[in-house]
C-alpha cells in the first residue's frame, strides 16, 4: 500500500515541481518573459516589433523601440515600461498595472479599418435581456458583466478578466497624426483609476502640453461624478493649427437618469486658416430634473470666416426650470440678422415639448420675414417634428413643415406663395402685363427610398413641376428615377436672371426623365425654345427667330441644335453633351453663320460669319475654326483738342472683389477680313482687308500672326488730305506691337511735286522719313507735305504745325530741320523741348533783345499752355530766369558751373 501511494505522489509532487519550476521561469526570468509576450502578440491584429526587452514578467518588462502596424493606424514608442499586479489575477480577477511608463509616443491615423479581434460579452445574466447601451436609462446595469473574450486569429479564446485598474500611468512627448498632419502635441499625461462592467473611476488624469493644463476626475457607476478642468492658454501649443486661449470648468453630477449639468468657460483670439473669432463666453446650468433651474448664457463676439461670413455677435439665453423654460437665439451677421425665441420644457420619455413663437429674419436680398403664428416644436429620443412653421413678408408666405427619426425616416414640405423676383433684379422694369410673383411647393420624404418633388407657378403662364427617387441597392448602388416638366409662355423672366437683356420673349417648354444609377445617371427627354426674341442694348443688336432643341437622341447623350438671326443674317448652332461616369460632361458644340450682325453701335458695326468648334469640359475651352468678318465699321472717337490722357505710371487699383477662377482657353482661330471693312476717326479713313492668325493658351500671353492691309485710304491731317498708297500692319506674336510698312503721299500741283512719308519699324518704336518727287530739301519736303508751300513761302501760323509734326511723327534729322526753320524765321532759339516724355513737349522760340538779356516763348504742343521767360545774365556763371503762364508764375537764380 506504501509502495502504491508513493507511485501515485511522486510523480504528484513532480509535476507540480515541474509547473512552479515553467512559472518561475515564466514570470522571473527574461526570456520567458520574452516568450509570453511573443505568444500574446498573436492576438493583437496588425504588426508589432520591438528592438529590445529587458526585465521580467514578475518584476516588470521594459521594451526599446516599439513599432505597430495596422491598416488603419501606425504606432511607436521611444521606451515602455509595464509591471503588473499578479495577485490580483486570482484574488480580484482583474488586471492591474502597478506602473506604465512611456516616451515618445508617436500615433498615427490612417483610413478606417476592419480589425480582426472580435468581442463578445459573456453575461451573468439573461442573454436576453436588453442592452444598456440602447435603452434610455441603463437600469441593467446591475446585471453581472464578467468577462471580454478575444478571439485570436489560431481560433483559441481566452477569457479576459473585464475589470481593470491603474496605479500610475505617464506617457511623455505624445504626437497624435492624421493622414493630413499633425492633429494633437502632449508634453505629458499622467493617469490612475479603474474600470469595470459597472463602473469607471477616474480618479485623476491630467493632460500637460506646452502651458496648457487639462485635469479629469470622474466616478460614473448609478451616479454621475465629473469634473474637468481646461486651462489652455496657448491653444496652439495644444492643437497645432489653432492658436487662441481657452478657460473651462464642467461639472456633472446627479443619479445616472437625472443628472445635472454646469459648465462655466470663454474662448477668446481664436485663429485657424482663414477663421477668426474673438470671444465665445459659455454658462450652462442645465439637467433633466424637471424641478431643477434652467439657465443658458452663450455669448458669441466678431466672428469672421474669410471674406464670406461675418457675424459681429451672436447670442443664445435661455431661462426656467427643465420643465418649462424659454430660450432666445439673436444672431446679427452679414448675410443677414436672426432673431428666434422657443418657449417648452422637458417631459417624461423623456423629450421636449415647446413652441416657436418668435422668429424674424432679415436679407439683403430676401427682404424682412415674421413669424405669422407660433408653431409647435417637439423632440424626443426617437423623433422630431415642427408643424406649420410660416412667415410672411407683405403678401407673400413661406411655410415650413417636417417631420422624422434620427434613423433617417422623414419627411420635409416648404411652401412658398406670391414671393416678388423684382427685388433679385431692381434695375429691370418687366412689361406691365408680366407679374413678377413665384410660387413653389418642394416636399421631401425618406424612408425605403429618398423621394424629392418640386412644382413651381411664376409669372402668371410659368409652371414647373418635377420628382426625384433615390433607392439604394443591395450592391451599394442607388437608382434613379425622376421627371420635370416646365411651360413658360411668357420669358420675361429671364431679363431677372440675365440683367444685360431685355424684351425677352418666346415659349419654353420641356418634359426631361432621369433614370440609371447615381454613379452614372440618364437623362432623356426634350427640351424646346420656340419663337424667341431678345435685344441686348450693351451690343445694340436685336435677335429675332430663336429656336433652340435640347433632346437625347442617343444613350447619355443629349443633342443640341438651335438657329437665330440678327439683322440681315443667320447663326446656327449644333452639338451634344455626353454624360460621364467622371462627372466631367464634355460639351461639343459647332456654331456656323452668315453675316450676322453682332453689334450696331454708335463706334462700331461688324457682322460675322464664323466657322467654328468648340469643346467645353469644366473650365476649359477649346476653340477651333475661322471667323469672317465680311463687313464692318470702326469709328474712332475723336478727342477735343486739350484731352488729357491717361498718364502710363497710373496704376488703377480695384476693390478687394473676389475673382472667380479664370477659364483656361485653348484658342486657335482664323480671323479674315471681307471686302466691306472701314475705320474711320483721327482723319483716316480706310478699307481693310488681311487675315490674322489667333492663338492663346493658358498661361500664355495672346498671340496674333498674319497681317492687315489698307486696301485703300486718305488721311487728313493738319487741314491737308493725303493718300495711302501702301499700309500694311504686320503681326508676328504680340498683338500690341505689330511691326509697321505704311506709305502716305500727297500731290502739291502749284510746285508740281509729290511729297509723303513712309512709316516703319514697330508700334512701339517706329521710324518716320521723309520723301519727294522730284527731290527737294528736307525742310521744305516737311514744309510742302504739312503746309502746301516751301519752308520759304510758310508764315508764321504754319511754325507750330510743323513742329508739332516732327514731334508726333518722329522724323529722322528732325533737329536739323528745326535749326533750319529757325533761321528762315529769324530767330536765335527754335528748337523742340520734350521734357521728360512727349506729353510734355514744347515748342520754343526765342531772341536776344540785348547780348544779356533773352526773351522765350513757348507752346505747348500738345497741353496748349503758353509761356512767356525772360533770363537775364547778372555774370558769366550766375543768371535770373522768370517765367509767366496761365497755369503758374516763377522767379528763379540759376548758377552755372562748367567743368
Amino acid at each position: 500500500m506504501r509502495r502504491l501511494l508513493l507511485w501515485v505522489v511522486a510523480p504528484l509532487l513532480a509535476l507540480m515541481l515541474l509547473v512552479a519550476g515553467a512559472l518561475a521561469v515564466l514570470l522571473g526570468t527574461q526570456p520567458g518573459a520574452r516568450w509570453a509576450l511573443d505568444l500574446g502578440l498573436d492576438f493583437v491584429p496588425g504588426e508589432v516589433r520591438y528592438e529590445a526587452l529587458e526585465g521580467s514578467l514578475f518584476s516588470g518588462i521594459r521594451l526599446e523601440g516599439v513599432h505597430y502596424q495596422h491598416p488603419a493606424l501606425e504606432l511607436g514608442l521611444d521606451r515602455l515600461e509595464v509591471a503588473l499586479a499578479w495577485p490580483a489575477l486570482w484574488q480580484e480577477r482583474s488586471v492591474r498595472i502597478t506602473r506604465l511608463l512611456g516616451d515618445g509616443l508617436r500615433l498615427r491615423l490612417l483610413a478606417a479599418a476592419d480589425t480582426a479581434v472580435d468581442v463578445d460579452v459573456d453575461a451573468g445574466a439573461d442573454a436576453d435581456a436588453p442592452s444598456p447601451v440602447l435603452e434610455e436609462i441603463p437600469q441593467s446595469a446591475e446585471a453581472a458583466w464578467e468577462t471580454l473574450g478575444l478571439q485570436a486569429p489560431t481560433g483559441l479564446k481566452l477569457p479576459l478578466p473585464l475589470r481593470i485598474a491603474v496605479d500610475e500611468a505617464r506617457i511623455r512627448d505624445l504626437l497624435l497624426e492624421t493622414a493630413d498632419g499633425p492633429l494633437l502635441r502632449l508634453d505629458a499625461l499622467q493617469l490612475a483609476g479603474s474600470a469595470g462592467a459597472q463602473h469607471l473611476d477616474i480618479t485623476h488624469l491630467e493632460i500637460l502640453a506646452s502651458g496648457n493644463r487639462v485635469v479629469l476626475e470622474a466616478q460614473i457607476d448609478t451616479q454621475l461624478d465629473v469634473d474637468l478642468v481646461i486651462a489652455a492658454p496657448r491653444l496652439s501649443g495644444l492643437l497645432p493649427d489653432v492658436d487662441g486661449h481657452l478657460a473651462l470648468a464642467l461639472e456633472i453630477h446627479g443619479p445616472l437618469a437625472e443628472p445635472q449639468l454646469r459648465l462655466r468657460g470663454q474662448l477668446r483670439d481664436l485663429t485657424r486658416a482663414d477663421l477668426r473669432l474673438s470671444g465665445l463666453f459659455l454658462d450652462l446650468d442645465v439637467g433633466i430634473d424637471p424641478q431643477r433651474p434652467f439657465a443658458v448664457d452663450i455669448r458669441l463676439d466678431e466672428l469672421v470666416a474669410g471674406s464670406a461670413l461675418s457675424v459681429p455677435s451672436a447670442h443664445l439665453q435661455g431661462i426656467g426650470l427643465a420643465e418649462e423654460h424659454q430660450l432666445s437665439l439673436d444672431v446679427r451677421s452679414n448675410q443677414g440678422d436672426v432673431s428666434l425665441r422657443l418657449t417648452g420644457g422637458l417631459a417624461s420619455g423623456p423629450s421636449w415639448q415647446g413652441m416657436v413663437d418668435r422668429l424674424d429674419i432679415s436679407q439683403a436680398l430676401a427682404g424682412d420675414w415674421t413669424l405669422r403664428e407660433p408653431a409647435v416644436l417637439a423632440l424626443n429620443r426617437v423623433a422630431a417634428r415642427l408643424e406649420d412653421l410660416c412667415l410672411m413678408q407683405a403678401d407673400a408666405r413661406l411655410c415650413v413643415m417636417a417631420q422624422g427619426t434620427y434613423t433617417g425616416e422623414g419627411m420635409v414640405r416648404v411652401d412658398l406663395d406670391d414671393y416678388p423676383l423684382q427685388p433679385w433684379a431692381p434695375d429691370v422694369e418687366l412689361p406691365e402685363h408680366v407679374d413678377d410673383r413665384i410660387s413653389a411647393s418642394a416636399e421631401i420624404r425618406r424612408g425605403d427610398e429618398l423621394i424629392a418633388q418640386l412644382n413651381v407657378e411664376f409669372l402668371q403662364q410659368g409652371t414647373l413641376s418635377g420628382r426625384v427617387a433615390l433607392q439604394p441597392r443591395l450592391d451599394g448602388e442607388t437608382e434613379l428615377d425622376g421627371d420635370l416638366q416646365l411651360a413658360l409662355d411668357d420669358l420675361s423672366v429671364l431679363a431677372l436672371l440675365v440683367p444685360d437683356l431685355r424684351d425677352t420673349h418666346g415659349r419654353l417648354s420641356g418634359d426631361l426623365k432621369l433614370s440609371g444609377l447615381l454613379s452614372r445617371p440618364e437623362l432623356g427627354g426634350e427640351l424646346q425654345l420656340q419663337e424667341g426674341r431678345m435685344r441686348i442694348p450693351e451690343a445694340g443688336i436685336e435677335v429675332t427667330d430663336i429656336q433652340l432643341s435640347l433632346c437625347q437622341c442617343e444613350q447619355n447623350t443629349l443633342e443640341l441644335t438651335g438657329s437665330a438671326r440678327s439683322g440681315e443674317g443667320e447663326l446656327r448652332l449644333n452639338g451634344n453633351l455626353r454624360l460621364t461616369p467622371d462627372g466631367q460632361l464634355p460639351i461639343s458644340l459647332q456654331v456656323q453663320g452668315e453675316n450676322f450682325e453682332l453689334l450696331r453701335r454708335p463706334d462700331i458695326e461688324a457682322h460675322v460669319s464664323p466657322d467654328l468648334d468648340l469643346l467645353i469640359i469644366g473650365r476649359r475651352i477649346i476653340v477651333n475654326g475661322s471667323v469672317d468678318v465680311p463687313r464692318a465699321l470702326v469709328a474712332l472717337a475723336q478727342l477735343p483738342p486739350q484731352a488729357v490722357g491717361v498718364s502710363r505710371d497710373e496704376i488703377i487699383i480695384d476693390d478687394d472683389t473676389e475673382v472667380a477662377d479664370p477659364l483656361l482657353i485653348v484658342a486657335r482661330v482664323r480671323a479674315g477680313l471681307g471686302d466691306d471693312v472701314r475705320i474711320s476717326g483721327y482723319g483716316l479713313d480706310a478699307r481693310l482687308t488681311g487675315d490674322l492668325a489667333i492663338h492663346e493658351s493658358p498661361g500664355v500671353p495672346l498671340r496674333l500672326f498674319g497681317e492687315i492691309l489698307v486696301a485703300e485710304g486718305r488721311y487728313k491731317a493738319y487741314g491737308q488730305d493725303l493718300t495711302v498708297e501702301r499700309g500694311m500692319v504686320i503681326f508676328q506674336g504680340p498683338p500690341d506691337n505689330p511691326g509697321l510698312n505704311i506709305r502716305a503721299f500727297r500731290e502739291v500741283p502749284a510746285h508740281n511735286v509729290t511729297v509723303g512719308i513712309e512709316l516703319t519699324g514697330t508700334a512701339a518704336e517706329p521710324r518716320s522719313r521723309l520723301f519727294s518727287s522730284p527731290p527737294t530739301s528736307e525742310t521744305d519736303t516737311l514744309s510742302l507735305l504739312v503746309t502746301g508751300r516751301p519752308l520759304s513761302g510758310a508764315g508764321e501760323g504754319d511754325a507750330d504745325a510743323l513742329v508739332q509734326a516732327i514731334a508726333v511723327l518722329g522724323i529722322e534729322r528732325g533737329g536739323f530741320i528745326t535749326d533750319r526753320m529757325g533761321q528762315e524765321l529769324g530767330l536765335d532759339e527754335f528748337r523742340i523741348d520734350t521734357g521728360t516724355d512727349l506729353e510734355s513737349a514744347a515748342l520754343v522760340m526765342g531772341r536776344y533783345l540785348s547780348p544779356r538779356l533773352l526773351l522765350r516763348y513757348s507752346v505747348g504742343l500738345f497741353d496748349a499752355v503758353n509761356t512767356v521767360m525772360l533770363q537775364y545774365a547778372l555774370t558769366r556763371s550766375l543768371s535770373l530766369e522768370t517765367a509767366s503762364s496761365s497755369e503758374a508764375q516763377s522767379m528763379d537764380l540759376i548758377y552755372r558751373l562748367e567743368r
